[in-house]
């Protein structure tokens, strides 16, 4: 398009502000989340029952996954955030999201086949 000027920063500094407080907001909503799995599971079977059986696996599966994916938002998705507003960058923080949305994909999966597990 003629007479549009494209800039190589597309972020200014509110905009990285933003991300960055996005970023927080989600990392305590996972804790929270957490916490209220693991009161959930004291509440049902118990942590017994957790590393044993399908029930079990798929429980313990997940919090392994919950755990990385607050690793990948504190340490790979916040700096590459800080970076797009450096440097205009975006690949580090799209790959950061990418492999977070696999994650969270998968254990969507795992908890969703867990509510039918059998043992």
């Amino acid at each position: 398009v003629r007479g549009v000027r494209v800039e190589k920063n597309a972020l200014s500094f509110d905009d990285s502000e933003l991300a960055g407080t996005i970023v927080r907001v989600l990392s305590a909503a996972g804790v929270m989340t957490m916490l209220f799995g693991l009161v959930l599971v004291s509440r049902t079977r118990g942590f017994g029952q957790l590393g044993q059986g399908e029930w079990g696996m798929l429980v313990a599966a997940s919090i392994v996954i919950a755990v990385v994916l607050m690793g990948i938002g504190d340490s790979a998705l916040r700096p590459a955030l800080r970076r797009i507003a450096a440097t205009g960058d975006a690949s580090r923080a799209q790959q950061a999201a990418i492999v977070g949305l696999a994650l969270a994909v998968v254990a969507l999966g795992l908890m969703t086949r867990a509510l039918y597990a059998n043992s």
